[in-house]
């Protein structure tokens, strides 16, 4: 009966150091999470490497535009390939904005995709994040990843997946 009693008191405490550990775990992870987004709500300092200019392009060359769209995608994704195209059809109602398209391929691939777009001819710049430090500072979770900023550089949408474009530019 004793042995029962002390196996019944180790399985307790183990449940409750069990329980404890992981209640810290996730208060930790919640906490990161809060901080990442707090330093989301208005457009934080970056540099990436243009991909078309073959140049470093910064957050400051994109504070001008009334909205600024910071799109993360990769060129397999078919959700990322339709938002482009979505775009690219609807980009006259986007008005005075810029778009930021970032990826961590290789950058030969993101030029041949570029070329078949014709990015050129619209307000895109192909950004090219190989060490993914772009990624970890917006916290991307999913692709495509769309940061929405307005003309004060603030934070006013953010989308995970793929959205209608009327999402994209109704007003807020």
């Amino acid at each position: 009966m004793i042995k029962r009693d002390k196996l019944k008191t180790l399985l307790i405490g183990f449940s409750l150091t069990v329980t404890t550990v992981a209640a810290y775990l996730l208060q930790h992870k919640i906490s990161e999470r809060n901080v990442k987004t707090e330093k989301l709500k208005s457009l934080p300092e970056f540099g990436i490497e243009e991909v078309l200019m073959k140049k470093i392009f910064t957050d400051n060359q994109l504070r001008a535009k009334d909205f600024k769209y910071i799109i993360f995608f990769n060129t397999e994704c078919d959700h990322c390939l339709q938002e482009i195209k979505e775009i690219e059809n609807g980009i006259k109602a986007f008005g005075n904005s810029m778009f930021l398209f970032i990826s961590n391929e290789e950058e030969e691939k993101l030029q041949r995709f570029a070329a078949s777009l014709n990015f050129n001819a619209f307000p895109f710049l192909l950004g090219r994040d190989a060490d993914l430090k772009i990624n970890n500072l917006f916290d991307v979770k999913g692709l495509p990843s769309i940061y929405i900023y307005n003309n004060k550089n603030a934070l006013i949408r953010k989308f995970v997946g793929e959205i209608k474009i009327q999402k994209l530019i109704q007003p807020w």
